[in-house]
């Protein structure tokens, strides 16, 4: 049978739609490669700047729409390097696939990708590399991320947060404490800081302190943006506030790091420190000891603690003893008992004949009740100061209670006696407060401001500017720089004729 003429109209119409496909396949491809010939990248290695032995991966990648910038370091482990390129890969991958979701309505190079590492070195086989994500599809749509990862290059692995810091309920309110002061005093967060988010963040079960890190001689919180704050934040905090919330390997590991950095610097003063031991040569050298051989590995947290701001107004009348023509004054020490440092300040007061009153918290009593024991035993005067350093004026009625009878109990426990004064953690108190407590409630008239210059020197300096007949002075047990500092300080008040009472010798209660 013969082809029809419909038989070949309808092989020609096949015929052109054929060609047609494979046109169009064909410019499909060039389009798709000359699009391809528009993307620019490039990659570089080369060694980090300040720790050779560290390699720093550089990429670079822009077409049309969309840019990338991206540095992160690389070990010579693989194990080592895992958790940074997989930040990198995802940061990548969710970038790219946002960007061709979005496409349509980008404009040029308007979407962008920023990947930047800081790096710290704390000893010579442990750093902390803190990598920072800044991803833009427009200017105002952008996302922050962050991760941090503490390397131990020596063990071929990584450092969790938790192996550092000893995670209990009381450390943790320390290290709210410690935070929250630094953000109160920071001129660029103080304004727009949350102490509810803090507090949140803190406290929150799962938190495992993933943001913090290891510096040279700090460790630093690193906070997302809303995180506490309406923007990122980045607080520093010395080692010598951290002691008492690190676990006891790190103490060490920490107290061995500053050590080695002591021996390098300054050996000459470190041998007159020695060697010097009274009057003022003695304070300043007890802070250059105290500097150059980390003595404050011991010192208990400086920040529950801005303490005592309102610091010249006792809350209750103050009298010179009628019975008596000698200059008295009342040394007083808040937020003890510490485990080292209160025994030695107990060791000073008794070499100088001394009475003094100890403001304590309940939470730390019960551990160190042989000290507590020893104050009442030798004749010292014992302060409630709360369970755990809360603001009273902030708390109904039942907490306060529980904050003061938990902390009666604790000393009545350690000592066979109940206290006999109270102090109101940072001086704040009301007449309501001190109805449901019951005790005469003291401040002091003497600030000597040793939480806040942690100085041998500068405390002495407070004591001589402002101690008169019958002052209350302020002062903390649990800071080495104040126990330093206080043989210069009795040294001086002896000099001066003032004889050492406790603070229910100096009022009428």
């Amino acid at each position: 049978m013969k082809p029809t003429k419909l038989t070949y109209g309808i092989l020609i119409v096949i015929g052109l739609i054929a060609i047609g496909l494979i046109v169009s396949s064909l410019f499909k491809s060039i389009d798709k490669d000359v699009a391809a010939t528009h993307t620019t990248a490039s990659s570089e290695k080369k060694a980090h700047p300040n720790y050779p032995e560290v390699q720093v991966v550089t990429e670079k990648a822009h077409d049309k729409v969309y840019s990338m910038e991206i540095d992160y370091p690389q070990f010579q482990s693989k194990k080592l390097n895992k958790k940074m390129n997989a930040f990198v890969k995802m940061a990548k991958e969710d970038f790219l696939h946002n960007v061709e979701e979005n496409k349509q309505q980008l404009k040029s190079q308007e979407a962008r990708l920023a990947i930047r590492s800081d790096m710290q070195k704390f000893s010579d086989h442990i750093y902390s590399v803190a990598i920072h994500e800044k991803s833009c599809l427009h200017e105002k749509q952008c996302q922050d991320l962050s991760d941090i990862v503490i390397v131990d290059s020596k063990n071929n692995n990584y450092i969790n947060q938790t192996e550092i810091l000893q995670d209990t309920e009381q450390n943790r309110g320390t290290l709210f404490q410690l935070l929250k002061h630094a953000f109160e005093q920071s001129d660029k967060y103080s304004e727009h800081f949350s102490s509810k988010k803090l507090s949140e963040w803190v406290y929150d079960k799962d938190n495992n302190f993933s943001n913090m890190y290891l510096a040279d001689e700090s460790i630093v919180f690193q906070f997302d943006n809303n995180k506490v704050i309406d923007k990122e934040a980045e607080i520093t905090i010395p080692f010598s506030k951290m002691q008492d919330v690190l676990t006891d390997e790190w103490k060490d590991m920490i107290r061995h790091e500053s050590t080695e950095g002591s021996d390098n610097t300054e050996n000459s003063k470190s041998t007159v420190n020695k060697e010097n031991t009274r009057d003022n040569d003695s304070t300043e050298n007890n802070k250059s000891t105290e500097d150059k051989e980390d003595t404050e590995d011991k010192q208990e947290d400086s920040a529950i603690k801005q303490e005592e701001k309102n610091s010249n107004s006792p809350s209750v009348n103050q009298e010179k003893h009628p019975s008596s023509n000698q200059k008295r004054v009342a040394l007083t020490f808040d937020d003890g008992p510490h485990p080292q440092n209160t025994p030695k300040v107990l060791d000073l007061l008794k070499q100088y004949n001394a009475k003094a009153t100890f403001f304590m918290l309940g939470n730390k009593v019960t551990a160190n009740a042989t000290v507590v024991k020893r104050m009442k035993d030798e004749g010292h005067e014992l302060g409630n100061h709360t369970w755990d350093h809360k603001d009273l004026t902030k708390l109904g009625v039942a907490g306060i209670r529980r904050e003061i009878e938990q902390t009666n109990e604790a000393i009545r426990n350690a000592a066979g006696k109940n206290p006999t004064l109270f102090r109101p953690p940072y001086g704040a108190t009301n007449g309501n407060i001190e109805k449901i407590v019951g005790l005469p409630s003291i401040l002091w008239t003497v600030d000597t401001r040793d939480w806040e210059s942690l100085d041998p020197v500068a405390i002495l300096n407070e004591v001589k500017s402002h101690t008169t007949d019958g002052s209350i002075l302020l002062m903390h047990d649990i800071h080495t720089s104040t126990v330093n500092g206080l043989k210069s300080v009795l040294d001086y008040l002896v000099g001066e004729g003032y004889e050492f009472v406790t603070v229910s010798e100096i009022i009428k209660t």
